[in-house]
């Protein structure tokens, strides 16, 4: 841990891989889950441990370059619990989260042209035209 949490900031920690520092920080207290995507790619799943108001930090990191994508999950004065992911292929996932709503994530190569708008704020993203990540909520079922 780098930094921890206060008033004003969530936590901000770095990333190890086989107990090797990387350079790459990222928000979240928690480690939920981490994915190895390919080419020195992961997939991090992080929330802050804050009891009435979750949220949920997903980044896509590449050794060697930092940061590749983010996405930030969460409603004010929700609380929900992240459900580990299901493979779907080798460039989609679904998790739970948020209203207990299932959602596919999209994982692309190459940085998409995307311009991302959701039904509420309950995702948010930094504003870019061109995306690694792509969230959909799936239908139900």
């Amino acid at each position: 841990m780098i930094k921890p949490a206060n008033d004003y900031r969530e936590t901000l920690c770095e990333v190890y891989l086989d107990d090797v520092a990387t350079q790459i920080y990222v928000r979240g207290e928690v480690l939920e889950q981490a994915l190895y995507v390919a080419d020195n790619r992961y997939l991090l799943f992080t929330t802050d441990n804050v009891i009435f108001e979750e949220s949920l930090n997903i980044y896509l990191i590449e050794i060697g370059r930092g940061v590749l994508d983010k996405l930030w999950a969460g409603v004010p004065y929700e609380t929900d619990s992240y459900s580990g992911c299901e493979i779907l292929d080798e460039y989609s996932l679904r998790f739970s989260f948020i209203y207990k709503r299932d959602w596919q994530l999209l994982i692309y190569q190459k940085p998409a042209f995307r311009v991302s708008f959701y039904s509420f704020l309950a995702f948010l993203t930094t504003f870019r035209l061109k995306r690694y990540l792509r969230l959909k909520q799936m239908p139900k079922s």
